[in-house]
């Protein structure tokens, strides 16, 4: 067990800058708190007003910093909050805290106090609990380890580096300067159990000097925000007793308290409105929504269903009420960054042969608990190409196209009404966020009005649709966008475009990689398609359609779906399309389609299959640069050349077009393995002869 002493030791006597508590204090605001200006521990400004009501960047810069030397924290606004241990006397007592919290040793939202011997530990918890904070002063066979505990939850200020303290120390982290994201989420419960049992006197028979209302939580967590009313009519109108019965046989009886028994089958109990049920047998408890799950996937708890069951159960949930459901909406931010670095954290946890629960080691998954997890069939977002819970692209070369038909794609996801996309079938309906990098907003909001006006969205559907404009990088928009995407839940994120996304190196794979895992853990994290508009590698006109002409190979290897867009040359109007990559479609999708845009509607209307050499010859000979192999297979090369006979001819000759540039030796043989790939060459594998397609049969 790591000893405090090794943490930090001592107070820090030191002096603390108008600039610095100023900034400081900036920096907390961002997290999404609230800061007020103290000297030592006595607030400069009103601190009633601030206990709920967010303050604002240019408020906390315009605070009187310059007479203060300490800066607090308001509890309970951004779902801070603070577990203070003050005169530690024993090493083990903080890591030990941490463990039972569930957070890692190295956890580095602890610090000491100014006065050297006090201990506070931040975390994250947006879960409900009446009480503003509780405090419990040491009973005295307990003050060997600490003198009090307290807990402070909501509207309760407390102190925070760099401040100084009046007995001449200053608050300091122990494990350096944290950044947000270092910041956890700790569960109530967990947080109940740390402060019960500090609280407890060591002594039997003596009752426990803590507020018992703390450790029962409110029927309805007020932080969970009004649940949707066409919810609460689903749960009321749903026919529990009977489809309890239904599901688990047995025959009803009343019981003397007015409650329905269904015997056999683990004695359920369903209360007179048929609104909670229990099951002795297996000490199962819940509602509607656990009934469901308990009876359709033998899980006790709704919250543990996968994305797929939760929709099966919202669907027996409208089925047997005639309620239409959407996914419920709470109207809450929860923080979600967090919440994914704590799950990462315990997921690396095991329960070892004693039973106790070891955060930091690896799980391995046996194949027989594999086998035994139910299926998860394959989500569409778009049938047969875009996933939910995917991570995709649209490229092509700039002016092309790319970001009209994606923010097609993403007005027609708000439908009610069924859409088409590029002749597809669109599955999926929900929330879209769209992040715009490129164009200027007067074209971008006629693009969007006009397309709002053909597909008929309405007012409600538009509520559903967010987008931000010019934002930072997606590296410093990531904590704000986990924010809203765990409020809004969307099905799809535009990314518009991944060039100016970042500030990276696009030649680094290391760079490009890591920006991909970043996107991918949107992805992960809600279940989205998350889909970026991209530029293809430079002079791919005459080129045939394929993923090599996506730019960036590491970006290229992450992605689950790539679409590539031209723009016939010869009839502007006119576009073409191809899947050239699908990790899960099949290969019918893949062939070239396509379809004109409509200068009427705004929409990208869907002609079928196409034939992509047509188009690119157009633009070919347009620029007299047309790769024709016509030439070389005449007189007595009718019957076929060899490879580098050919190669040599290419190199010797070069294309049709007298100004076309010498090719080098590997570049001629790349153009002869594309022509053989695509079929306008053929290899025949008895003679090793090359000939042109319609000579094959000879």
């Amino acid at each position: 067990m790591e000893k405090i002493n090794d943490l930090a030791t001592g107070s820090i006597p030191a002096n603390v800058s108008t600039a610095t508590l100023q900034q400081t204090a900036r920096n907390y605001n961002s997290f999404g708190w609230n800061v007020l200006p103290q000297d030592y521990k006595m607030p400069l400004i009103k601190w009633e007003p601030w206990q709920e009501t967010p303050q604002t960047e240019e408020f906390v810069k315009e605070m009187p910093w310059k007479s203060a030397n300490a800066i607090s924290i308001m509890t309970g606004v951004g779902y801070i909050r603070c577990l203070e241990l003050d005169h530690v006397k024993v090493d083990y007592l903080i890591p030990g805290v941490l463990l039972n919290l569930g957070l890692p040793m190295d956890y580095k939202f602890v610090e000491k106090s100014g006065s050297g011997h006090g201990y506070h530990i931040w975390f994250y918890c947006d879960e409900y609990l009446e009480i503003n904070s509780c405090r419990h002063d040491a009973e005295e066979n307990q003050r060997e380890l600490f003198e009090f505990v307290e807990l402070k939850w909501k509207h309760c200020t407390c102190t925070i580096t760099p401040s100084l303290h009046e007995l001449g120390g200053k608050y300091a982290w122990l494990r350096g300067e944290p950044t947000c994201d270092d910041l956890l989420i700790v569960k109530l419960d967990s947080v109940l159990s740390v402060y019960k049992r500090l609280a407890a006197p060591t002594c039997e028979g003596k009752p426990a000097p803590y507020p018992d209302e703390i450790l029962q939580k409110p029927a309805k967590e007020e932080s969970a925000g009004e649940i949707d009313p066409k919810w609460e009519e689903a749960y009321s109108q749903f026919p529990l007793v009977k489809y309890l019965h239904e599901k688990c046989g047995g025959d009803l009886e009343a019981t003397e308290d007015g409650q329905t028994r269904i015997t056999g089958n683990g004695g359920l109990i369903v209360d007179e409105e048929g609104k909670r049920w229990k099951c002795f047998a297996q000490d199962i408890g819940g509602g509607v929504l656990d009934a469901i799950a308990w009876c359709e996937f033998d899980e006790p708890d709704h919250n543990a269903l996968t994305t797929e069951q939760r929709k099966t159960m919202y669907a027996i949930l409208s089925e047997k009420t005639g309620v239409s459901l959407e996914k419920p909406r709470k109207h809450i931010v929860t923080m979600q960054a967090a919440y994914v670095q704590r799950d990462q954290f315990l997921s690396q946890s095991v329960v070892t042969n004693s039973g106790k629960f070891v955060p930091g080691s690896i799980v391995w998954t046996r194949g027989d608990s594999l086998y035994k997890e139910p299926d998860e069939p394959i989500q569409w977002l778009v049938d047969g190409v875009l996933e939910m819970q995917s991570f995709d692209s649209i490229y092509g070369p700039a002016g092309h196209g790319k970001s009209f038909v994606t923010l097609e794609l993403a007005l027609k996801v708000l439908s009610g009404n069924p859409q088409t996309w590029l002749g597809k079938p669109i599955s999926m309906k929900g929330d879209v966020v769209y992040i715009r990098y490129e164009g200027g907003r007067k074209r971008f909001k006629q693009r969007f009005k006009h397309l709002v006006e053909s597909i008929k969205l309405t007012e409600e559907e538009l509520t559903h649709f967010h987008a931000i404009e010019q934002p930072p990088t997606l590296e410093i928009l990531l904590k704000n966008l986990n924010e809203v995407c765990a409020l809004w839940k969307p099905v799809l994120i535009v990314v518009d475009s991944l060039y100016m996304s970042h500030d990276q190196e696009e030649n680094s794979n290391t760079d490009m990689k890591a920006l991909g895992r970043l996107l991918q853990s949107l992805m992960i994290t809600y279940g989205s398609c998350v889909l970026v508009i991209h530029h293809t590698s430079k002079h791919v006109e005459d080129k045939p359609m394929h993923q090599d002409n996506f730019r960036g190979a590491a970006m290229q290897n992450l992605v689950e779906a790539l679409m590539e867009l031209r723009q016939d040359q010869q009839s502007p109007s006119e576009r073409f399309w191809k899947w050239t990559k699908l990790r899960n479609g099949e290969d019918e999708d893949k062939k070239c389609e396509g379809g004109y845009f409509d200068p009427e509607t705004f929409i990208t209307v869907s002609t079928g299959e196409t034939d992509e050499y047509s188009h690119l010859k157009g633009a070919a000979m347009k620029q007299g640069q047309e790769p024709t192999f016509n030439q070389y297979f005449q007189g007595d090369n009718k019957n076929g050349l060899p490879k580098t006979v050919l190669v040599k001819l290419i190199e010797d000759e070069g294309l049709t077009s007298p100004t076309h540039k010498r090719l080098s030796t590997s570049q001629a043989y790349k153009r002869i393995d594309n022509a053989i790939k695509d079929g306008r060459l053929f290899l025949n594998p008895a003679t090793k002869l090359i000939v042109l397609l319609d000579r094959k049969a000879g």
